[in-house]
């Protein structure tokens, strides 16, 4: 069932993968009990599905009662009780409720520090999240100091080529920016968008050897990146938005990769003109997608 609801998930058929989800939890409550862990999980799943449909409100409701059955089942210190406080912080988060996100990701930073240590990359992750909240209402030395040990931290414990730490370099030169810092905002900006290169050879490489799996999870946190650093609308943007597609049509992902395809090309109609290259080769994997399906009547309209 959970393997059904993932394969949905990946489809954008998110109705369907929250009905397989719900089935699942009532089954779990059958037979296993309310307590068990595992019905935990499941409950904690369908408050994942709420918070990205952005139905923050069921979002929390249900990842409170996953918080008070954590607590009680395994503990305030088990690590699935913490990354349950700090979903809690993210729904906060995106109700714009600061203060509570703050209070909370404080007490998981604590507890993650004591039970798993300060170099964990969990630990890392909310001094991250910490960090970002610091960046949105306090003063700038504040928010500086945190990037900077996050960063320091990840290029340490998980090295200058990792995804999480390209992160935190594009978020403080994104801080930068917004300080009108614009000679250090332009010099790590520049170190990012080198090290996003490097990164997506190594996506390519994958592709090539039929490693959709690795290649789709550099493609999609490389895309994000240059979203943030580059703009939605940058050639090399659109470029990795590009190579996402071709991996998902490789892993059979039709639907997605044809929606991708239909982004790219009226970017680049619009960035680069109908007769460039690039543009003139997204309508032609475009057409080839509809011809694979067998739709010729999507082929004439490319």
């Amino acid at each position: 069932m959970a393997g059904l609801a993932a394969t949905y998930h990946q489809q954008g058929r998110s109705k369907e993968c929250e009905e397989i989800k719900f089935e699942e939890l009532e089954l779990r409550k059958e037979v296993l009990g309310e307590k068990h862990p595992d019905t935990i999980h499941s409950i904690a799943r369908l408050a994942a599905t709420c918070h990205l449909q952005g139905r923050s409100k069921e979002a929390e409701e249900i990842k409170l009662e996953v918080l008070k059955l954590r607590k009680e089942v395994l503990g305030e210190k088990h690590p699935d009780t913490m990354q349950c406080r700090a979903a809690l912080a993210a729904t906060y988060h995106q109700q714009g409720r600061s203060k509570e996100n703050e209070e909370i990701s404080v007490e998981v930073l604590e507890l993650r520090k004591e039970v798993l240590g300060e170099k964990h990359p969990d630990t890392i992750h909310s001094m991250a999240d910490l960090s970002e909240s610091y960046g949105e209402h306090r003063e700038s030395h504040e928010s500086d100091e945190s990037s900077l040990a996050v960063l320091e931290l990840r290029k340490e414990v998980l090295g200058e080529k990792h995804p999480d730490t390209i992160q935190s370099m594009a978020s403080l030169a994104a801080t930068y920016h917004q300080q009108g810092r614009s000679k250090e905002d332009e010099e790590i900006s520049v170190e990012v968008l080198e090290l996003q290169r490097e990164v997506l050879d190594l996506a390519a490489t994958y592709h090539q050897q039929g490693r959709s799996k690795e290649a789709e999870e550099i493609n999609g946190e490389a895309l994000e990146l240059q979203k943030e650093v580059l703009g939605e609308k940058h050639p090399d943007t659109i470029h990795s938005m590009a190579d996402l597609a071709a991996t998902y049509h490789q892993q059979g992902r039709s639907k997605e990769a044809e929606e991708i395809k239909l982004e790219v090309l009226e970017l680049r109609k619009e960035v680069l003109g109908e007769k460039h290259p690039d543009t003139i080769r997204s309508m032609a994997s475009l057409a080839a997608a509809y011809h694979q399906q067998g739709r010729s009547e999507g082929e004439g309209e490319v």
